[in-house]
């Protein structure tokens, strides 16, 4: 892909091994710079999001889905079927506040204990769903029921790639038109962290032109990692084991070795979004204190 193709050529350039003409005279500048922040458009975005009235709390939320080829249950409808089984969520009642330095370390440990909240600060709470049956019955409506009770509270939605999450929400929304008001008013609150890595409001040249979360947050955030000695290590790993657990092809006992790191794989991603949400708001920050300083001093010498 172009994005692959732009990651190679940073890392050649980095190395040496690639002549400078064949670099763009963009990359140039960030391999040169290491991070560019166009303050003033963050901050626009970043008020815009988290400062608006109506905004807090602030929830962060990442779905897992597998895709049913023949169901066994009669209550889904079709072939080739995408089915949300997993949710994490994690809701900051401050808003965007978590801003100690140490947040990361006690974001990690709550990712990985069976009583995530032991870990969380006062303001940060976490919810999640997780649904390891068989596909002879149909959890959707326990799973958005849940969902839409955790999230009843007005505030933003904070997701990575919104187009993923709003398109999970619809095909519920058109399952159960019962709860449509209140999904499509969710779909409506999706706020989309990418954004300021698509739109280049935030660049770093270890991210190599990507703006996924798994090249942003060992950036940022030097302290959370995704598990890589795990069984779930990645989300194909965790959709493949829950499609085979829904047709009944894993053992009790592997459910149960898996369950864990499955839950610690997705309550990263939310936990992730805390984290990074927390570092835009720093690097808008950066320099408030020195200006501060500076005309504190300048009283000083008038006086």
């Amino acid at each position: 892909t172009k994005n692959m193709l732009k990651k190679a050529k940073i890392k050649q350039y980095l190395a040496g091994k690639r002549f400078a003409d064949e670099v763009s005279s963009d990359a140039k500048d960030l391999v040169a710079s290491h991070v560019i922040v166009d303050k003033p458009q963050l901050k626009k975005w970043m008020r815009s999001v988290f400062d608006t009235p109506g905004q807090q709390p602030v929830y962060y939320l990442d779905f897992e889905t597998i895709t049913l080829k023949s169901p066994r249950c009669e209550a889904y409808v079709g072939s080739n079927l995408r089915v949300p089984v997993q949710y994490s969520l994690h809701v900051d009642r401050r808003g965007y506040g978590c801003l100690d330095e140490d947040i990361e370390a006690d974001l990690m440990q709550s990712c990985e204990d069976a009583n995530p909240g032991k870990y969380l600060p006062d303001n940060l709470e976490h919810f999640e769903y997780l649904n390891l049956r068989p596909d002879t019955a149909d959890h959707r409506r326990e799973l958005i029921e849940k969902l839409l009770d955790e999230t009843s509270e007005p505030g933003c939605i904070v997701v990575w790639n919104a187009s993923f999450e709003a398109s999970v929400l619809k095909d519920l929304k058109s399952v159960f038109s019962d709860h449509a008001a209140a999904i499509q008013n969710r779909i409506d609150r999706l706020v989309d962290l990418a954004d300021p890595f698509k739109r280049k409001l935030y660049r770093h040249v270890d991210f190599y032109s990507s703006y996924s979360l798994k090249a942003v947050l060992p950036v940022l955030c030097d302290g959370m990692r995704y598990p890589t000695d795990t069984s779930i290590g990645n989300g194909s790993q965790a959709s493949l084991f829950m499609l085979q657990v829904t047709k009944s092809m894993v053992p009790i006992k592997t459910i149960k070795d898996r369950t864990g790191p499955i839950l610690t794989y997705c309550r990263i991603d939310t936990a992730a979004m805390v984290a990074i949400a927390s570092k835009l708001k720093r690097a808008m920050l950066v320099g408030k204190g020195k200006k501060k300083k500076a005309k504190n001093k300048q009283k000083e010498n008038v006086l």
